[in-house]
């Protein structure tokens, strides 16, 4: 029952130039009183870019592919998504677990079929001049439903997602 909470703008942006390329306080407050005091799987890269402080954020890196871990004051550095989900799942049950970015966290996770992914669809279309990152659509298309679709309470520009696996034949692991 691990989680997933992203914003992008239509077209699956989430990233460029290993930045967030728009700010809605709407969303920045919804994602922290979704994260906070939960475990966070996150990759370097986004990791570096969101600026995360929490008790337990485990960071995604191809600087540790053969499955070392690095821990110090509540943050962990591993190379795979299964070694981040067992830290996590140490100290948390899978529902108070949030995989909150990048495109190569994300990806891992949708392929895990995890129970709920939380998208927030942000207006904002920026040209993809630099490195873009983009979330992986075509995993959520495919393997996860939409429940709900709302505007955003605080900030009708911003529109709410959340969908679930439609089949929870895999272990989230």
């Amino acid at each position: 029952m691990v989680n997933v909470i992203a914003a992008m703008d239509p077209s699956g942006l989430i990233g460029l130039d290993r930045a967030i390329p728009w700010d809605y306080p709407a969303y920045s407050e919804r994602f922290k009183a979704t994260t906070v005091g939960n475990a966070i799987i996150v990759g370097r890269h986004a990791y570096e870019a969101l600026g995360l402080r929490g008790e337990r954020t485990i960071v995604l890196t191809r600087r540790l592919d053969n499955g070392c871990r690095l821990t110090r004051q509540g943050l962990s550095y591993v190379g795979t998504f299964q070694d981040a989900y067992s830290i996590a799942s140490i100290h948390y049950p899978p529902q108070r677990i949030w995989v909150v970015g990048g495109g190569h966290a994300f990806a891992a996770a949708l392929r895990r079929r995890i129970n709920r992914v939380d998208i927030t669809i942000v207006p904002t279309v920026v040209d993809p001049a630099g490195r873009p990152t983009h979330f992986p659509v075509g995993d959520l298309e495919q393997h996860y439903r939409l429940i709900s679709e709302d505007p955003d309470p605080h900030d009708p520009r911003l529109t709410h997602r959340l969908y679930q696996c439609r089949n929870r034949s895999q272990p989230s692991r």
